[in-house]
């Protein structure tokens, strides 16, 4: 297995900007269409790309009063990463999980609108 190593590129005419490296010999694997959307990189790296699209997309707003919806960056692969080969308990898997339910049950906007 090679090592993954995250490369930040920017693909010409669509301007988006991708995480890894581009993904070869997928030919008969992937369709081929979408071969150039293939990239090589870490699994968990999806939570870290979506959390900053949500910080720049266009219909982000700041005024806690008058969003509907909330998007909470939580890395869940990132949490329970550390317990998935050793000796923990449950409990121990599930504490960081826990704790930001408890956090955004306490926030006001979440209790304005029944979560």
């Amino acid at each position: 297995m090679r090592p993954l190593e995250p490369v930040e590129l920017t693909l010409r005419c669509s301007g988006k900007r991708r995480v890894g490296t581009i993904a070869t010999g997928l030919s008969g694997i992937v369709p081929e269409n979408l071969v150039p959307a293939w990239y090589w990189t870490d699994q968990f790296v999806s939570e870290i790309v979506f959390h900053n699209r949500m910080l720049n997309h266009k219909c982000r707003v700041l005024e806690l009063e008058s969003t509907k919806a909330f998007y909470i960056p939580f890395y869940a692969g990132l949490a329970v990463g550390k317990y998935l080969w050793s000796n923990s308990t449950a409990k121990d898997r599930d504490l960081h999980y826990g704790m930001m339910l408890k956090w955004v049950q306490d926030q006001p906007y979440f209790k304005r609108s029944n979560g």
